[in-house]
């Protein structure tokens, strides 16, 4: 079973190679005031574009690839008629493994790591 520090680990190594391949800093804020993964709770509240990037109906039940997280590093979403572009925009994307096990923890309950305090 994948961990909340694995998530982590995985997310924060993708957004620093998209920054070394653009040279640019990260301005994650313009997903929304409450984008970020540095904490178990955080990553649990996030939303982007006022899309919860992982709804609870979609914790613990094999639903994690419908997630706007593993959709938007997967392929990219569409919700609506609106499509967001596979992320980070423009890559390097994640691996298919990283993201097999971003969706090994949000199938295995979305837990914190053992000893974590919210």
């Amino acid at each position: 079973m994948s961990t909340f520090s694995r998530v982590k680990e995985v997310l924060d190594k993708s957004i620093a190679a998209w920054s070394k391949r653009t040279g640019d800093d990260p301005f994650l804020g313009i997903h929304s005031i409450d984008f970020s993964w540095h904490s178990h709770e955080a990553l649990l509240k996030a939303t982007a574009f006022n899309l919860k990037l992982i709804s609870e109906d979609l914790i613990g039940n094999g639903k994690a690839h419908e997630t706007h997280l593993v959709m938007s590093l997967r392929s990219g979403a569409r919700v609506g008629e609106h499509q967001f572009p596979r992320m980070p925009k423009g890559g390097p994307f994640c691996s298919d493994d990283d993201i097999a096990d971003i969706e090994a923890w949000i199938n295995g309950g979305c837990l914190p790591d053992e000893g974590c305090e919210e």
